[in-house]
């Protein structure tokens, strides 16, 4: 759900903006922030236990939305 939120927020933008994404989800925030996401693309979409990365599909939207904008990643504890 986390990424089909940021997949849908970001859409929803009709020009290049500076954004600040904030997300209970450690996974999104960090795959952004902390070089998941291009070590997938590097590792053929397998994570560093060589398994599938999950939502590929989603991942990839994700990429193509977040280079038409600066984002700012923000982490907030969930369900507080």
């Amino acid at each position: 759900m986390e990424l089909i939120a940021a997949v849908r927020a970001l859409e929803t933008l009709k020009e290049p903006c500076e954004v600040t994404l904030t997300t209970d989800s450690q996974y999104l925030r960090k795959a952004f922030t902390d070089g998941w996401l291009k070590n997938w693309q590097r590792n053929g979409w397998r994570t560093a236990s060589k398994d599938p990365v999950k939502n590929k599909d989603l991942w990839l939207i994700l990429l193509d939305l977040t280079k038409q904008h600066e984002i700012n990643w923000k982490w907030t504890l969930g369900h507080a």
